[in-house]
């Protein structure tokens, strides 16, 4: 095995990178992206809860919530 290989269609065709380390690069931005955001919506989001006082149980994400965040905004 040589290492982790994702694909995701944000990007694509993903023949337009002229190196594989250009590909990588932007890879890892977007997947840092997508987890700050979502971390940052969730602890907003739990401490908003905490302050009205209603429950703070996190929900369980399906795959295509996860990928839908960035076009919710701030729901």
């Amino acid at each position: 095995m040589l290492g982790a290989c994702h694909i995701c269609s944000l990007i694509s065709p993903v023949v337009n990178f002229t190196t594989h380390k250009e590909a990588v690069t932007i890879a890892q931005e977007i997947i840092s992206a997508l987890f700050v955001e979502i971390e940052d919506k969730r602890s907003g989001g739990i401490e908003e809860a905490r302050l009205t006082g209603k429950s703070t149980g996190q929900k369980e994400m399906s795959r295509r919530d996860f990928l839908r965040i960035p076009l919710m905004g701030s729901q």
